[in-house]
């Protein structure tokens, strides 16, 4: 992805299986995701440094990379959706979150 993009709002295709790892890495105009239920993958640093404030997470995501949402200053609530077993550093650096809602399937926090 050009990291120069002005979307504020990005709406993935139902098509799309994965995030790949800093996909919209240091994106700062973005401010709302919506993933379609078809992603049950998001790779290391996806959203990384971006403006992320707002991201609908797919019920059938299975598995994420390391720090997908490191050094957020503007996330403030986030839901792990059910299925999810392991979450490896998501959140480090996110000053401004306030509720993280996680599933009853986690097992390890790393």
């Amino acid at each position: 992805m050009d990291r120069r993009r002005t979307d504020q709002n990005v709406i993935i295709e139902e098509w799309v299986t994965s995030v790949g790892g800093s996909a919209f890495e240091k994106c700062t105009n973005l401010k709302n995701v919506i993933l379609p239920q078809s992603v049950d993958y998001i790779g290391p640093y996806a959203f990384s440094e971006s403006g992320l404030q707002s991201i609908v997470m797919p019920a059938y995501l299975r598995g994420t990379g390391n720090a997908v949402f490191s050094d957020r200053k503007s996330l403030e609530s986030l839901v792990i959706p059910e299925g999810i077993a392991q979450i490896d550093m998501m959140c480090s650096n996110c000053t401004a979150l306030k509720k993280v809602t996680l599933p009853s399937t986690l097992k390890t926090i790393m």
